[in-house]
């Protein structure tokens, strides 16, 4: 098969800003310039900066324009900066705190005494708080803004996101009618933004739903979160929505710990509109969701080796609102309705409206079949075993349909373990390794309305979430001036949505009272018997190194990921219509009752789409067939699996040229290249005629 090649190229130049030294990893940097008391620039500074919660330290100089740098930090609070230089006090700065992905400017002033004199200053209020280094439009929340700003769902903090300037929150329907606008950030869709934590991938590449992940990351497992909406530099890139870098917590010398509980019921909220319309009043959907949990974090090897663990488990027991349509009482017992000419009757005429205008064919009139046989009685027994009765008379057509309205159950359980280890190998050599593994188990009212289709139904569809996730880094400080970091890893999607209740087997019941254009007038009795399992691993290969120059601060890097994607879907059945169809859009002559009313479409319609049902017609049986490698058809039920390969490969050079000491110019190259996705197995075809002679031998084939 032939290959095609996308390639997109991204050139970042004179973004005239305050330094940015970060690859897009989640790290920080730590930058700013010594001066003395006059503004005057102090050269060759001894700068050095601990990280106060593990012990770990690193120094450099100030440069010629009495600038220093420091790359590669591990985003969080309780760094001291210490500046000494001959012939001057030296100068402490306390509580610094560093953002995720992003570079914090903390400026020194010097005062003339003795370098064994010291000047202790709080870092907590000062300019380091102000996030100025660079020219994207985002936000940093830290730990205690991940934690405490309102978020209803704790499985992951990206529905924080919403927050972000630029960032859409459509609430679907006609708001966002082709399901791209919700997650929409700056104009692009939904699916464009990339998600990072710990630099690993982990976006659903299965659906690119806005503000999911995969694994999972519980708040209380994030130390930080970073959003960029626009302007991302050239280490920047995947999609062009926002990048978000998200970074979990680990341990220090110090033990911290938590437990915690979440509970939400529905003592304050209200019950559903259409639920209060009937009589009797349905009762308000219950709802208890507890989010729970417990962290600790530690030293198990002082100033060496760190841990943090975090566990969260959720358990909801709530219900959906749902909209049927069924079979009213009259039509359960063989008697098809329709609209009668009766003064004042119109095709918006309805039982519950007009009811004068409302005659009903009884089961024992057969004049009205050619067969002269009536209502199929297997047919209605079937009716009245499986459908409940109407409890909503403004549903449905209000002739032969109506609405059924009651609260179905759902339940979810679900469990995320993420587990975090650093290591410091030496004070050059940095190892840290996360794993997370999230367990789920839900009725499926995501992609059905409910996860039960009637009252006393078992759970009949689910959503079964296995993923997992792992990354392993390595941090080099090879110098003073440069830093190189690797990491490896891989998230894993794993779900399975199975069907649990199928009683017809391979022979599905899916269009039932079918128009003539094939829509069904009441709900299918079962619920859609396809299943659907996909396993997505994403690798990921990532390194960035950095080099600092004099003014320069040099960046290269790039990202290779091999991904696979397997996929089975078993959807092959018989898929059995009843009603109008092919052949029949419409009953005519002795087929309708005398005193119908005419001309009306809608009273046609009505009443042949219903009579054609209640006699038991079979429309149309269409069957879907999955063939084998040899093109031999395959047992209906068998399913079909697919697997497909393709890579992303992505690299990106940056420099950060600081020309004078409150003037840097940021300039920058990436390329991207991510190759078509192929079927492995050879299950996929390349067509070997152009296209204008394939259309050419259909049209002299349609004309004979």
């Amino acid at each position: 098969m032939k290959r095609m090649k996308a390639r997109s190229f991204v050139l970042c130049l004179f973004s005239f800003c305050l330094p940015s030294f970060l690859a897009g990893q989640e790290v920080a940097s730590l930058t700013g310039v010594v001066t003395d008391k006059t503004g005057a620039v102090i050269q060759d500074a001894t700068v050095k900066l601990v990280d106060t919660k593990t012990n770990v330290s690193y120094e450099t100089k100030t440069n010629s324009v009495g600038a220093y740098t420091f790359t590669r930090l591990l985003p969080g609070p309780g760094y001291t900066l210490t500046v000494t230089t001959e012939g001057f006090q030296s100068l402490a700065i306390a509580n610094i705190y560093v953002g995720v992905d992003a570079t914090h400017t903390q400026n020194a002033e010097l005062e003339i005494g003795k370098a064994t004199e010291t000047i202790q200053v709080n870092g907590s209020g000062s300019q380091v708080s102000l996030d100025t280094a660079d020219t994207t439009v985002s936000s940093t929340l830290d730990m205690r803004l991940v934690h405490e700003l309102p978020l209803v769902i704790r499985d992951n903090p990206l529905g924080l996101l919403v927050y972000s300037p630029g960032v859409t929150a459509a609430t679907g329907g006609d708001d966002d009618t082709l399901g791209s606008r919700g997650g929409a950030v700056t104009g692009a869709r939904g699916d464009q933004s990339n998600y990072t934590l710990d630099g690993l991938d982990t976006n659903d590449f299965g659906t690119g739903e806005a503000f999911a992940m995969v694994a999972n990351a519980p708040v209380d497992s994030v130390q930080e979160m970073r959003t960029e909406t626009a302007n991302p530099l050239s280490a920047e890139g995947r999609g062009s929505g926002a990048q978000v870098q998200m970074i979990t917590k680990s341990g220090t010398n110090t033990w911290h710990g938590s437990v915690y509980e979440y509970n939400r019921t529905a003592a304050t909220t209200a019950n559903d509109f259409f639920n209060k319309r009937q009589t009797p009043i349905i009762p308000r959907p219950p709802l208890t969701r507890n989010q729970f949990g417990a962290s600790l974090g530690g030293p198990a090897k002082k100033d060496k080796l760190f841990f943090f663990f975090n566990y969260e488990g959720r358990r909801d027991a709530r219900a959906d609102v749902v909209n049927e349509v069924v079979p009213l009482d009259t039509f359960r017992a063989g008697n098809v309705g329709y609209i009668n000419n009766n003064p004042g009757c119109t095709s918006q005429s309805r039982l519950n409206t007009t009811p004068t205008c409302i005659s009903f064919v009884p089961a024992s009139d057969t004049t009205h079949d050619p067969l002269g046989i009536g209502p199929d009685q297997t047919l209605l027994s079937f009716i009245n075993s499986r459908y409940p009765h109407s409890n909503d008379p403004t549903g449905g057509d209000g002739v032969n349909t109506g609405g059924f309205i009651w609260n179905a159950p759902a339940h979810r359980s679900g469990n995320d373990y993420v587990t975090r280890i650093d290591y410091n190998l030496s004070s050059k050599m940095k190892l840290f390794g996360r794993v997370s593994i999230f367990r789920s188990t839900y009725g499926d009212d995501v992609n059905n309305p409910s996860a039960e289709l009637f009252p006393g139904d078992p759970v009949s569809k689910e959503v079964i979430d296995h993923s997992w996730a792992f990354v392993i880094g390595h941090t080099w400080t090879i110098s003073n001036t440069k830093v190189n970091q690797f990491n490896y890893g891989e998230t894993r999607s794993i779900l399975n949505f199975p069907t649990l209740l199928n009683p017809t087997g391979t022979v599905q019941y899916s269009n039932m009272m079918s128009s003539a254009g094939n829509i069904p007038q009441i709900t299918s009795p079962f619920v859609d018997a396809s299943s659907q399992h996909r396993t997505v691993p994403i690798p990921v290969f990532r390194d960035d190194f950095t080099y600092v120059r004099g003014t320069h601060t040099f960046q290269v890097g790039g990202t290779f990921k091999p991904i696979k994607d397997s996929s089975t879907l078993v959807n092959d059945f018989n898929t059995v219509t009843m009603g109008l169809g092919p052949g029949l859009t419409a009953l005519s002559g002795t087929e309708l009752p005398a005193n119908l009313l005419q001309p009306s479409d809608t009273a046609l319609r009505t009443w042949s789409q219903a009579y054609a049902f209640a006699l038991g017609r079979i429309s149309s049986v269409n069957t879907n067939i999955n063939n084998n490698h040899s093109l031999q058809p395959l047992p209906l039920g068998t399913g079909h699996t697919r697997n497909y390969r393709y890579y992303e490969t992505e690299v990106y050079a940056q420099d950060s040229w600081r020309m004078r000491h409150d003037l840097t110019m940021t300039y920058g190259l990436r390329w991207q290249y991510y190759s078509v996705p192929y079927e492995v197995n050879g299950f996929q075809t390349a067509p070997n005629i152009d296209f204008a002679t394939m259309y050419k031998a259909r049209l002299a084939a349609g004309q004979a």
